[in-house]
């Protein structure tokens, strides 16, 4: 498989493993899954002077369901990579559930939105940040040990990359199917890890999640780090936070008066970043 066209990498991934996995069934133990388990795809495909069509399978997919909402995380790239950085190729999409089709409820067709998708493209280093949103059609329920969808149709744009990154995929269509194992923890780590990741690239807080609000880009918000040796403090706009391993299981963010957010982690320290409410 070659992810090609993006930045200046060119990366090839290994053929599947066989059809061997899909004969021993596992329901508790993701991450058999995640390494062993047959992978979906997902193409997303440029549409601009230059484009470039970027196909993506993903051993590493969890998600986690609320009352609200069901976010999934999908990546190429393994949690510890993305929490040590370096010169990293592959990607990690987000696609956040919005609601259910339901035949004779809801919109059930394409160019309806029920999901609300980023990617995050990264080529030796660079990156690109894609957002947008399209219509995904559940096979599972939310809930269930598994949950997959088809996406049959979406748009994503550019909405921030690093100075070396090359756009080749604005504006851009995300199709195919993809399937992730319910597993809380590690769906808050890979969140964890990439906002980290992405707020160090571009030094704000750029895709993040406060624990009892809604998912957003902007900067209005909140990112933690467990770990460290600074204990709990508060930081001004545009700190960077430490370079290491995202260790929280869970965050409470509790709102303080002068528009400051204050993060408290469950590790043996944590180190809070704060944002205006401006």
């Amino acid at each position: 498989m070659t992810i090609a066209g993006v930045g200046h990498a060119l990366v090839r991934r290994a053929p599947l493993l066989g059809a061997l996995a899909l004969l021993v069934p596992c329901v508790s133990c993701s991450t058999w899954w995640q390494k062993n388990f047959a992978e979906r795809e997902i193409v997303t495909e440029g549409f601009g002077e230059h484009a470039a069509s970027l196909t993506f399978r993903f051993p590493y997919a969890w998600y986690e369901h609320q009352s609200a909402q069901t976010s999934v995380f999908l990546s190429d790239i393994s949690p510890e990579d993305l929490a040590a950085g370096g010169e990293l190729t592959g990607q990690v999409a987000h696609v956040q559930v919005m609601w259910l089709p339901r035949p004779g409820w809801t919109p059930a067709r394409r160019g309806c939105t029920n999901v609300v998708i980023r990617l995050l493209v990264l080529s030796g280093g660079e990156m690109g940040l894609y957002g947008g949103g399209g219509f995904a059609w559940p096979w599972d329920e939310p809930g269930d040990p598994t949950f997959g969808m088809d996406v049959l149709s979406s748009s994503l744009s550019l909405l921030e990359s690093t100075e070396g990154f090359v756009d080749l995929l604005s504006p851009a269509e995300m199709t195919g199917a993809a399937d992730s194992v319910l597993d809380d923890a590690a769906t808050q780590r890979m969140r964890l890890v990439t906002s980290q990741l992405v707020t160090n690239a571009f030094k704000s807080v750029r895709w993040v999640r406060v624990w009892e609000g809604a998912e957003s880009i902007g900067s209005t918000a909140a990112l933690v780090e467990c770990g460290g040796e600074l204990g709990i403090e508060r930081f001004p706009i545009g700190i960077v936070a430490q370079e290491e391993a995202l260790r929280c299981a869970r965050i409470e963010i509790d709102e303080h008066e002068h528009g400051v957010l204050e993060i408290h982690g469950p590790g043996p320290a944590a180190v809070g970043r704060v944002a205006d409410k401006r």
